[in-house]
């Protein structure tokens, strides 16, 4: 009677099964074990304190290129009811905009 009833029951070791790394040969098991460790390793560092809102990362120089494309709004604030505050500044608006070279442009355009 009990062997009907646990005829489907099965017994296992359940231990857990070591980690394979896909690589093509030994040399590359190293530099991922390496590239894995060093990833773990970076990843247990503490975040700079220095950042001036959660929408700047710290990983461009302030001011940059590179943060006013990839962080627009790192110098943004958020008020106490919530909202995104950011200030635009004058140097921000002139620097990018030349008159001359839109007017030209739109000339260009009309003419069309």
């Amino acid at each position: 009677m009990q062997e009907h009833e646990l005829r489907d029951v099965y017994v296992t070791d359940h231990k857990a099964k070591a980690a394979k790394f896909i690589t093509l040969s030994p040399e590359e098991d190293i530099e991922y074990y390496n590239y894995v460790r060093s990833l773990e390793e970076y990843n247990r560092q503490p975040m700079r304190s220095e950042r001036v809102s959660k929408f700047e990362s710290g990983r461009f120089e302030r001011g940059s290129f590179k943060q006013r494309i990839f962080e627009p709004l790192a110098g943004a604030k958020t008020l106490e009811n919530g909202t995104v505050f950011y200030e635009v500044k004058e140097c921000e608006i002139t620097r990018q905009i030349n008159e001359e070279k839109l007017k030209a442009d739109f000339e260009k355009m009309k003419n069309l």
